[in-house]
C-alpha cells in the first residue's frame, strides 16, 4: 500500500529536466512568426521545465498549453539553441513577415531577440534557422 501511495505521489509531481537548475529556472524561449503589418504573432513558448505553449497575439491574445516536451531532448535542444544564438549575438532584418526567436533569463539579466525575413536565407541567419528547426522538432516530442 505504501508503495502504491509513493508511486502515485511521484507520478503527480511534475518532472523537471536534468539540465534544470536555479540559474535557469526562469528561462523562456519563444519562437515563431511575426506578421509586421498586423502586429500579430503565431508562436510558441518553452519554459525551463520543458512546458510548451502556443500563443497568438494581435487584437486578442490566446495561449494554449500544449504539454511537456521530452526531457532529454529538451536539454539537448536548449543547449544547442543557446550556443547558436550566442554565436550570432544579434540579428534583425526587415520584412513583412519575420521568423523570430527570443531567449530570456531575467535572473541572469539576459535577453536576446533574433528576427529574420522568412523569404531569405543567408550566412547571417543560418544559425538562427538551425535553432528554430531544433525548437520545431521539439514540438513533436510533447507528451
Amino acid at each position: 500500500m505504501l508503495f502504491i501511495l509513493l508511486s502515485l505521489f511521484a507520478l503527480s509531481c511534475a518532472q523537471k529536466p536534468v539540465c534544470y537548475n536555479e540559474a535557469n529556472k526562469n528561462q523562456i524561449i519563444r519562437w515563431g512568426k511575426y506578421f509586421v503589418q498586423e502586429d500579430k504573432f503565431d508562436a510558441y513558448e518553452l519554459t525551463s521545465n520543458a512546458n510548451i505553449s502556443q500563443f497568438t497575439q494581435g487584437n486578442k491574445s490566446d495561449i494554449f498549453d500544449l504539454g511537456q516536451a521530452d526531457l532529454h531532448r529538451y536539454c539537448n535542444v536548449v543547449r544547442s539553441v543557446r550556443a547558436n544564438l550566442l554565436k550570432t549575438q544579434t540579428y534583425s532584418t526587415p520584412g513583412d513577415t519575420l521568423y523570430f526567436i527570443e531567449f530570456e533569463n531575467h535572473d541572469m539579466e539576459l535577453s536576446m531577440r533574433f528576427s529574420w525575413n522568412i523569404h531569405h536565407v543567408n550566412k547571417g541567419n543560418k544559425l538562427c534557422i538551425a535553432a528554430m528547426d531544433s525548437l520545431n522538432a521539439l514540438l513533436g516530442t510533447i507528451k
